[in-house]
């Protein structure tokens, strides 16, 4: 299995937008990104989880992305 990270985000007190792409883990830093374009003003946030594959059947809870 190959893990994969999902990334969400939201604006102000709006529901979370989801982005329903598997992104790759980079094996040797352990790390996802996303590029996300800020089109408005207000408070963002963005979550990321880990899923053990793109099948989504074994992920760890949303959590603030850094």
């Amino acid at each position: 299995m190959t893990p994969v990270a999902y990334f969400r985000h939201k604006v102000g007190t709006a529901n979370y937008t989801e982005d329903a792409t598997a992104y790759p883990i980079n094996q040797s830093t352990k790390t996802a990104s996303k590029s996300l374009t800020i089109n408005q003003t207000g408070s963002w946030n963005v979550q990321c989880r880990v899923c053990t594959d793109s099948t989504k059947t074994t992920c760890t809870t949303w959590g603030q992305a850094n």
